[in-house]
């Protein structure tokens, strides 16, 4: 018997994480037992790549079990990649096989690491391509011609829209090994926009036109939920009605549930979450207090990600520093802000990213005037995230966990297709009995899902064996 254990294993753990107090030291400030280091120096060259002296807009960092993958729009344009070893060059748009992209998109990553990285041109793209610190592969499935712009890979299932004609817009469903299935089209709504966010289970789309969007959820069954739209009631703001238009930037969603940062006519702003349309939950409200500190309110917020059940936003404050928050239920806990120490001392812009964090682990971004280039900028980006590139990574089987509705946990990992793995538990490392949950098959695209009773104790270890 062969036991996927040590480091993979406690990738597996499922446990009631308590937010440990933050404690900022003159080195490196640290989140979750973890500090704050730089990985990337504004103006650094990677290998083969042009000068990249600050991110321009529109750029986004992706953070994955392997590194950090850059999509950037300046001078680079172009795909770059770093982890503990260093940095280097995916792809630039000065390549001669790509000398047509106006940008790049990063797609999202696989359970090893690697990413998926679409040339655009012209809102088309080139065939999109897979880099895992080897070089490029060209991605031949789903069919290339398609707006990948708008498009969410999660864990070997992707949804991406597709420029169908003149206003005619489809969405589509795709899982390695198996066509495309049309999940979405003009015939379902007449004014069908894109896709939002998708969390493996749920999609979030808009569909209507300038002015009158409507957001809605598509469940992995099939059921479609309307939850809201441009002038309804803004959700905790008496008497104002909502103006802002949904986008991949203000939307999430996660666990079935949608997340809007919403904007009134009022003048109002508002974080919300609302499963079903009829009851809203408000997460955060513009000038309400900022929990735990006195009498510092909040100025501005961005909505960067939510992801099992943990919300990441970018708070301004009255108080002038610019923090970014993990908000767990109730409870607020401040990761990293502008304040905090950084090699260069206190920077002139503080960032957070829609993409960049991963569990308990970010990446943020810190820039700083360079009068040596007159009139640039450089951007350093700082991780508690381990980086340890493509080779430590995909190994073994990585388990992952999302929260069912109801309350169960479905457990997935990838592994090599046609083999057989048990999940065991139990309730503590000490305890030498390990019990099954269940053998699965893995299939075509290596993929295997359990689905487990929420536990009653304080915590559960598991493990996979062949």
């Amino acid at each position: 018997m062969r036991v996927k254990q040590g480091k993979k294993l406690l990738a597996g753990m499922m446990l009631v994480v308590f937010l440990l107090p933050i404690v900022v030291r003159a080195e490196n400030p640290s989140f979750a037992g973890k500090e704050f280091r730089r990985v990337w120096v504004g103006g650094m060259l990677p290998q083969g790549a042009p000068e990249i002296p600050r991110f321009g807009n529109g750029s986004e960092v992706y953070l994955t079990s392997a590194g950090v993958f850059m999509e950037h729009r300046l001078r680079g344009n172009g795909m770059y990649f770093v982890d503990d070893s260093g940095a280097y060059t995916c792809a630039f748009k000065d390549q001669p096989e790509f000398s047509d992209a106006a940008w790049f998109e990063f797609m999202g990553s696989k359970p090893d690491g690697s990413g998926i990285i679409c040339p655009v041109v012209n809102l088309l793209t080139y065939p999109c391509q897979i880099y895992n610190g080897s070089g490029l592969a060209a991605l031949t499935t789903p069919a290339p011609d398609q707006r990948l712009n708008l498009s969410n890979y999660f864990d070997g299932r992707m949804v991406y829209m597709e420029h169908a004609g003149l206003g005619a817009v489809n969405i589509w469903y795709y899982t390695e090994g198996n066509p495309p299935e049309l999940w979405l089209d003009n015939t379902d709504f007449s004014a069908l926009a894109g896709n939002l966010d998708y969390d493996g289970e749920t999609l979030a789309f808009a569909e209507g036109a300038s002015g009158a969007f409507n957001v809605w959820l598509r469940a992995a069954a099939g059921t479609l939920t309307r939850i809201v739209g441009m002038g309804d009631p803004l959700p905790g703001a008496a008497g104002t009605t909502l103006t802002s238009t949904p986008g991949a930037d203000n939307v999430e969603v996660d666990q079935g549930k949608l997340y809007m940062k919403g904007a009134g006519s009022g003048g109002d702003i508002v974080l919300f979450s609302s499963a079903d349309g009829t009851t809203f939950d408000i997460i955060a409200k513009v000038g309400q207090v900022v929990p735990g500190l006195t009498a510092v309110t909040i100025t501005q917020m961005e909505l960067r990600q939510v992801r099992n059940g943990k919300i990441w936003l970018q708070v301004t404050q009255s108080d002038g520093e610019t923090v970014l928050y993990q908000i767990t239920g109730n409870t607020w806990a401040r990761v990293i802000g502008k304040s905090d120490s950084f090699v260069r001392g206190t920077p002139a812009a503080f960032d957070t990213y829609e993409h960049g964090s991963l569990g308990d682990t970010v990446v943020v971004s810190v820039t700083y005037f360079d009068f040596s280039v007159p009139g640039y900028y450089v951007t350093d980006l700082y991780t508690n995230a381990d980086l340890p590139g493509f080779s430590a990574v995909g190994t073994g089987a990585v388990l992952e966990f999302v929260r069912m509705p109801g309350g169960d946990w479905k457990i997935t990992a990838v592994g090599e297709a046609g083999e057989t793995n048990t999940l065991q538990a139990t309730s503590s490392l000490t305890n030498t009995v390990w019990d099954t949950v269940g053998a699965v098959v893995a299939d075509g695209a290596g993929l295997m899902e359990w689905t487990v009773v929420a536990p009653t104790n304080d915590a559960r270890f598991f493990r996979l064996v062949e």
